[in-house]
């Protein structure tokens, strides 16, 4: 009887073993898949990060970038902003250094072309100024030094500051200065986000 009794309390003890070796293999199991896990979420973040990284510089890379001509017709320039500093009499609006534009038609064909004044949106959404931007009548503007003007929309909106023809192949600059008139407000922060851009003439 004492032998059938040890028997059985080494029968229960290698159970016992067997049972906690059992236990210990499922939660190393357990946490060994918990790692994996959580080192396939540190690396699904960090590449989400990186992604997410990319495309805002990627967006912030472009804010001062030209817009890009499709057409036949192309423009260099940048965007470019007017302030407070740029109120002036018309003398000394006409003696600034201006921007100069090149412009040029790479088609077979002569082409007429209208050089427009485009508002830049992505920096008036950016800078949420659209309540400060300098009404059109106070802005002053000359073309190769001859004639200033003042900036008038036509009725589709257009802001039109000069026109002409361009040959095929052909390419030419243009001096455009821009300022505003001595009677502008300043009763808020007025200013302007703008650039210039090309496109055909329909005569």
């Amino acid at each position: 009887m004492i032998k059938k009794s040890k028997s059985k309390k080494l029968k229960i003890k290698n159970i016992n073993k067997n049972n906690n070796k059992n236990v210990e293999n499922t939660i190393n199991k357990i946490r060994e898949n918990e790692r994996k896990h959580m080192t396939i979420l540190v690396i699904s973040f960090m590449l989400l990060f990186c992604l997410i990284s990319y495309l805002t510089f990627r967006v912030d890379s472009n804010e001062d970038k030209f817009p890009i001509n499709t057409s036949d017709l192309n423009i260099s320039g940048d965007v470019f902003a007017l302030t407070e500093n740029d109120i002036k009499s018309d003398q000394d609006g006409i003696n600034e250094e201006g921007k100069e534009l090149f412009i040029s038609n790479n088609s077979e064909e002569t082409l007429n072309y209208k050089i427009k004044l485009v508002q830049d949106e992505y920096s008036i959404t950016k800078d949420n100024c659209k309540s400060r931007q300098m009404p059109f009548e106070y802005i002053k503007y000359s073309i190769n030094n001859e004639n200033i003007s003042t900036i008038s929309p036509n009725n589709n909106g257009e802001i039109i500051v000069t026109t002409g023809t361009l040959k095929s192949n052909e390419t030419k600059s243009i001096n455009i200065k821009i300022w505003f008139s001595l009677n502008s407000p300043r009763d808020q922060d007025y200013h302007l986000h703008g650039y210039f851009t090309i496109d055909r003439l329909d005569i």
